[in-house]
C-alpha cells in the first residue's frame, strides 16, 4: 500500500487524453514529444525525485494530484502518451486539410479583398 495516491485504470486514461489534448490545444506537440521520448527511460525515476522534494511542501501546497505523478512514472504510460499526442495532431491536421479543402459557399465570395492591409 502506497502513501501517495494512485491512478486507477480509468483515471490513467482520462489523465493521458487531458494531457494530449492539452499539449495539441497548445501546440507543444513536437517539444512535448522530443521531451517525453528523451526522458522515457528515467521517468521512473523522475518521479520518485518528484515525490521527495515534493513532500516537504504538500502542507503548504494542499492536496497535489499525484495520480498524474503516477501515471506518468510508468514508462508504457509515457509511450501512451506519445502516441495519443500523435494521433491528435494528425486528426486536427486532417480537419485543417478539410476545412481549406471545403469550396466555398455559394453566397461568400471566392476571392476575399481584405481592406486595411
Amino acid at each position: 500500500m502506497s502513501i501517495w495516491k494512485e491512478a486507477t485504470p480509468e483515471e490513467t486514461d482520462r489523465i493521458i487524453e487531458k494531457l494530449a489534448k492539452v499539449i495539441i490545444e497548445r501546440q507543444m506537440d513536437v517539444p512535448a514529444i522530443l521531451l517525453l521520448g528523451g526522458l522515457r527511460p528515467v521517468s521512473y525515476f523522475g518521479g520518485q525525485m518528484l515525490r521527495f522534494f515534493i513532500a516537504p511542501f504538500e502542507p503548504l501546497l494542499g492536496n497535489l494530484p499525484y495520480e498524474y505523478i503516477h501515471v506518468l512514472e510508468q514508462p508504457e504510460n509515457v509511450k501512451r502518451l506519445i502516441r495519443r499526442v500523435d494521433e491528435l495532431r494528425e486528426d486536427e491536421e486532417a480537419r485543417k486539410k478539410a476545412e481549406k479543402d471545403k469550396p466555398p459557399k455559394e453566397n461568400e465570395p471566392k476571392n476575399k479583398i481584405k481592406m486595411g492591409d
